[in-house]
């Protein structure tokens, strides 16, 4: 299987599920935005891991688990223990919905998997440094002779590029 068949196969699988990771992802942090974020960087991270991913396994307890990286990620980042979180419960409560079947590719995998493409070679290196590699800021600064806040800047034009991108795309499907 080529690498773009890998990515289209579990970019399918991933919004398949997108409504039930939602639900877990806000379930453990109780913040709408900070939701729709780490499901953008779930996205990001499954793009950018697709070509190495183990197709004889099932796909969703592989998003359970960048699911729980970012979220405990969320938590260090806003300097906060996931104290009220509990992986077990919430693994218990969504195990049996996450078994993936898919139809169709939805429009949305396919305006993300076109605009990823239109981003501009800085702005994607980054983003894969940070969202595919797991690489901090700091580090990425550093490999790339910029300040730290010039990466935090261009991660943040990235996201906010992609969201204009898909979304304009969408609507012209609409039409």
């Amino acid at each position: 299987m080529t690498d773009a068949k890998k990515l289209e196969k579990l970019l399918r699988e991933f919004y398949a599920e997108h409504e039930m990771l939602r639900g877990y992802v806000f379930a453990a942090i109780r913040d709408y935005h900070s939701t729709e974020d780490i499901l953008q960087e779930m996205a990001i991270v499954i793009a950018t891991k697709a070509s190495g991913f183990d197709f004889s396994q099932p796909s969703g307890p592989w998003f359970v688990g960048v699911a729980k990286r970012l979220i405990l990620r969320w938590f260090q980042s806003k300097g906060r223990k996931a104290v009220h979180v509990s992986f077990d419960v919430l693994d218990e409560a969504f195990s049996n919905k996450l078994v993936t079947q898919v139809n169709e590719e939805p429009d949305r995998v396919l305006a993300l998997r076109s605009c990823l493409r239109k981003l501009p070679e800085d702005q994607r290196r980054i983003m894969d440094l940070r969202y595919g590699d797991g690489v901090d800021c700091e580090s990425i600064a550093a490999t790339l002779s910029r300040s730290v806040q010039s990466i935090y800047a261009s991660i943040k034009r990235a996201k906010e590029g992609l969201r204009i991108c898909v979304s304009n795309q969408l609507k012209e499907v609409a039409r």
